[in-house]
């Protein structure tokens, strides 16, 4: 016994494909974009170029990613006072 999809279910699943299509092009184009990409090697490498003081001890550090935005977070520990840091920097 063969049942047949009537004209609204045929509808309903070539829109159900046509979502997911979509879907899929969309996250392969957010999540594997090179200008990304070339953005996170970019910020990278201007991370590293930062001199820290001497005796820096890194506690914490994380490359974050955001469709097209990209973050890092790091955290030290310096032999120094909170002052002689900001001096530093400044």
């Amino acid at each position: 016994m063969k049942m047949k999809m009537n004209e609204g279910e045929m509808m309903m699943w070539y829109k159900i494909l046509i979502v997911f299509f979509l879907i899929t092009i969309i996250g392969y184009l957010a999540w594997n974009n090179e200008d990304g990409r070339n953005r996170e090697v970019r910020i990278i490498q201007e991370y590293q170029t930062i001199q820290q003081p001497q005796g820096a001890e890194v506690i914490f550090y994380k490359v974050e990613r955001k469709f097209v935005n990209r973050w890092i977070f790091s955290c030290y520990k310096y032999p120094m006072s909170v002052d002689e840091v900001q001096r530093y920097y400044e």
